[in-house]
């Protein structure tokens, strides 16, 4: 068991304590580090160290956040950066590719994606996981 629940991946909800649908400014409140702050043509993107976040210009709050590097944090205790796709066939749960290279959903748990590492001798059960998002969906 994860002694660490603050740091769960929830599809569609939450990574760690940070939520989908804070706005811009809870969303200042509670980043403790420092971060970069980016503008885009329909989203602001802040990222910190291990974490980043995409704001809707339109609702000004939080629509995706993407855990990578050094995050500990896991999804369902066990899938974290680092762990492959063996390890969530292993848990009997389905994945499928998205039209983006190396990006995976899982048809059962709306809300989350992974992108593997591109790494040499490729292969998509093995290769690590290198970023674990969460998105907004029709479902929330």
């Amino acid at each position: 068991m994860g002694d660490n629940k603050d740091n769960d991946i929830v599809p569609a909800r939450r990574i760690g304590m940070y939520h989908i649908g804070w706005t811009y400014d809870e969303l200042i409140e509670h980043l403790s580090e420092g971060f970069k702050q980016k503008e885009l043509e329909q989203q602001i993107t802040l990222q910190t160290s291990n974490i980043k976040f995409w704001i809707s210009k339109g609702s000004r709050t939080v629509t995706q956040i993407m855990a990578y590097d050094r995050f500990d944090g896991k999804f369902l205790e066990e899938i974290g950066i680092g762990s492959c796709l063996k390890d969530i066939t292993r848990l009997g749960i389905k994945y499928k590719q998205n039209e983006n290279d190396y990006v995976y959903e899982l048809p059962d748990y709306p809300g989350i994606c992974f992108e593997l590492e591109d790494i040499d001798e490729w292969d998509e059960l093995t290769a690590p996981i290198e970023y674990i998002s969460i998105y907004e969906t029709n479902l929330n």
